[in-house]
């Protein structure tokens, strides 16, 4: 991982230059590689703990790391990473269950958490891993700073070494499930070649200071600390998403690069107060994990007028597969074109290239991909023997090359016999004046066999949208099977640790919509409305 050699090198040319600004604290690129370098010597010194290869991927030296964003986490990512070793960032948000059963299927050589987690840290002592507490008291046997101890002359010129291309740095796991998460790896290679590659893309030379405001288990945030540290320049983070926060740090650090989901963006426009002066350093805008709708970027662009707006889509286990810059005032194309060293194909179910045009299951093949999956619950395996790859998603390109996605192929709904991707018809809900975002479910229907619902986030009750107005704004984009049969609305839909819909949680709603507890309102239309 670049992380490493980046952190060693700003520390020769630039030392007091901030590095990292997270939960209040600034650090230096001197300080980071001080730190950074006795975690590096205290990984180095833990007891290798029998560990079988994933297939043909080695994990010789492996930390887990299950916190929020504290401000420890830069420095462990930086020495956890250094010369062949790997970590795994565990998401917050999991159950004690699946904590358990990753710790059990990695068998990391230690834990790194926090008194919150407490479940994970009894876990990992049934299993004989060390823990590790970042915020117990100093003076306890498992706490961060007695760990670091005996490591006070670390040397960064002897401990932040790179490691080979080809190894493992990184554990990543899928979102959005209830069982046990899907485990890739992601070898140094790949994000050097992405990280030299994307500099004219994002502003990565030009800017001097990055904020990303999500959590640093989710790609956004995780690549823009990389994207920071590989330039030599200051990234901001939070320690957990505020609009109004964010406001503050972008105004005070005049920051010029920002790093956030769709959903992050949505609720800064929402902060921001028409009276206040736009925020006219930053001069990027990256987003990512959910596609920008022209809406938002022409809100957003209000606000920050002097941003280009760049989407990349990709997935955790692919890196980037299409970047898009949207055009001011103008409706985008699909989600772009491939990324500098990206090859795309769109097959059919017979593994045949599709025509323009013609939807079919998006293929890629470049060099920024996974090792490919540590495990998965379906036995699915990332790579084919030609080195091209899918995680399912469907869509077409057009005649000019620009990729067009229609969702993934594990959510289609059929209805009244037609295939529908609730993609689609997301991002026409996200149209209607007073919708934050939208979610779009299935539920049985006798008639239908499954009937289309749309579940609307609407976080300013006075301007919640009628029903006529939902169907009327679908009617205009799409064909009348595509638009949902029934409408509901609450106030923020749930969001994983990345930002994400979680989607399993609106499924649940869907299932039971009479049951108490649940925040759905069904949206009706009123007399004399046309449905």
């Amino acid at each position: 991982m670049p992380f490493a050699a980046s952190v060693l090198r700003a520390h020769r040319t630039a030392p007091d230059t901030v590095a990292v600004v997270l939960d209040g604290r600034s650090t230096t690129y001197r300080e980071l590689a001080a730190r950074a370098a006795r975690v590096a010597r205290a990984v180095r010194a833990l007891p290798r703990r029998p560990r079988a290869p994933f297939g043909d991927i080695d994990l010789p030296c492996l930390v887990a790391v299950l916190t929020d964003n504290a401000a420890q986490l830069p420095e462990l990512l930086v020495g956890s990473t250094a010369g062949d070793g790997a970590c795994a960032l565990f998401d917050p948000k999991w159950s004690a269950d699946q904590v358990t059963e990753v710790l059990h299927r990695l068998s990391p050589d230690l834990l790194v958490t926090q008194r919150a987690h407490g479940a994970a840290a009894d876990a990992a002592a049934a299993l004989g891993i060390p823990t590790v507490l970042l915020d117990t008291d100093p003076t306890d046997a498992t706490s961060y700073t007695r760990w670091l101890a005996p490591h006070p002359d670390a040397d960064p010129e002897r401990e932040l070494t790179p490691g080979e291309d080809g190894s493992v740095f990184l554990v990543g796991f899928t979102s959005g499930t209830t069982s046990t998460p899907k485990a890739f790896a992601m070898a140094r290679g790949c994000w050097r070649t992405s990280l030299a590659l994307g500099t004219g893309l994002f502003d990565t030379t030009s800017a001097s200071v990055s904020v990303a405001p999500g959590p640093l288990q989710h790609g956004v945030t995780l690549y823009a600390l990389a994207e920071a540290l590989h330039a030599g320049h200051t990234f901001v983070g939070a320690r957990r998403f505020d609009a109004q926060e964010l406001i503050r740090a972008i105004r005070t650090h005049r920051a010029h690069r920002l790093s956030l989901v769709p959903s992050m963006l949505h609720a800064l426009c929402r902060a921001a107060s028409p009276d206040d002066p736009p925020l006219d350093t930053v001069t990027i805008c990256i987003s990512s994990g959910a596609r920008l709708d022209a809406t938002l970027v022409d809100n957003a662009a209000r606000l920050l007028p002097e941003a280009r707006f760049v989407d990349y889509y990709g997935a955790s286990e692919t890196g980037f597969v299409s970047v898009l810059e949207h055009p001011r005032g103008g409706r985008a194309e699909g989600v772009g074109r491939p990324f500098p060293g990206v090859e795309v194909e769109v097959r059919d179910p017979h593994g045949r290239t599709c025509a323009p045009g013609a939807v079919g299951e998006i293929h890629v093949r470049s060099p920024y991909l996974s090792r490919g999956y540590l495990w998965a619950a379906d036995d699915t395996r990332l790579f084919r023997p030609d080195g091209w790859v899918s995680v399912g998603d469907q869509g077409h390109r057009d005649a000019e090359g620009n990729l067009h996605l229609r969702g993934r192929k594990g959510r289609m709904i059929i209805t009244g016999g037609w295939n529908v991707y609730p993609d689609e018809v997301e991002g026409v809900l996200r149209t209607v004046p007073g919708v934050d975002d939208a979610v779009v479910g299935g539920a049985p229907d006798a008639f239908l066999g499954t009937a289309l619902i749309g579940v609307l986030g609407c976080s300013d009750p006075d301007r919640l949208p009628t029903y006529a107005e939902v169907v009327r704004v679908c009617r205009t984009f799409l064909p009348s099977h595509k638009v949902p049969t029934r409408i509901y609305a609450v106030p923020a839909l749930p969001r994983t640790t990345s930002g994400k819909v979680a989607r399993a949680e609106v499924d649940d709603w869907l299932a039971r919509p009479g049951s108490a507890g649940h925040p759905l309102v069904e949206v009706l239309p009123r007399r004399g409305e046309e449905g």
